[in-house]
């Protein structure tokens, strides 16, 4: 026989509205991030190893978020410089693990859904220098997934010699596009390759960033159907 006592749900939930003030000036100086590990991290190690990482004389102050604790954190910064500067040169790794860090945003505290994107740098090989203009155009955004920017330079044109580099949002849990054919003229195709930055542990069987290639079972990489 249970001779707990209980507490009504009503009575034990509270609703309240996030303060807009107070959310704006939060954000501006916080950060939020999520290992991609099937182990829960130690925070002194992430601490240790960004403190070297990121190299910011004011360090930035790093809080394990959940109870019990979790693999999100959450990052306050002294200067929005700082801030900035991290997330433009994302993505980061902990011990060979991908650290996914975004803008903060009020309820996404501990929200998994809130990292199922990514931002990575890719480089684009062997585009025709022709064809670089138009390389932000919907069909490659469709395939690749959302471009954010693209590596110009003061005249608007790409930083291009070898390769075209793109700023990209990916979706962790769908493969990752290593290139596609582009139709030229008199209606041939060329394959141009895609090279994803920072791909430590990145399974190529896979082609997934959530998916670890110790535990593949696939004995060939991704490719695309001819």
């Amino acid at each position: 026989m249970d001779d707990s006592l209980v507490i009504p749900h009503s009575e034990a939930t509270f609703e309240s509205t996030p303060n807009s003030l107070t959310t704006t000036n939060f954000s501006k100086l916080h950060a939020m991030g999520k290992i991609i590990s099937p182990k829960v991290p130690y925070l002194k190690v992430v601490r240790n190893i960004l403190s070297i990482a990121w190299n910011i004389i004011d360090f930035v102050g790093i809080a394990q978020c959940g109870l019990p604790l979790t693999n999100i954190f959450n990052f306050t910064f002294e200067h929005e410089v700082d801030k900035k500067w991290v997330l433009d040169r994302r993505p980061w790794c902990i011990n060979g693990e991908y650290l996914i860090i975004k803008e903060w945003k009020a309820d996404c505290s501990s929200s998994e859904d809130y990292f199922h994107t990514t931002y990575f740098w890719a480089q684009i090989h062997s585009l025709p220098s022709e064809y670089i203009i138009p390389i932000n155009d919907k069909s490659l955004c469709e395939m690749m997934g959302n471009i954010v920017s693209i590596d110009y330079n003061g005249n608007g044109l790409p930083n291009w010699a070898k390769r075209l580099g793109i700023n990209v949002e990916l979706i962790i849990s769908e493969p990752f596009f290593p290139g596609f054919f582009l139709k030229i003229k008199q209606g041939k195709s060329i394959w141009i390759q895609i090279k994803y930055e920072r791909f430590d542990a990145f399974c190529f069987h896979r082609g997934k960033l959530d998916h670890k290639k110790s535990n593949c079972t696939l004995t060939h990489p991704l490719h695309i159907a001819p």
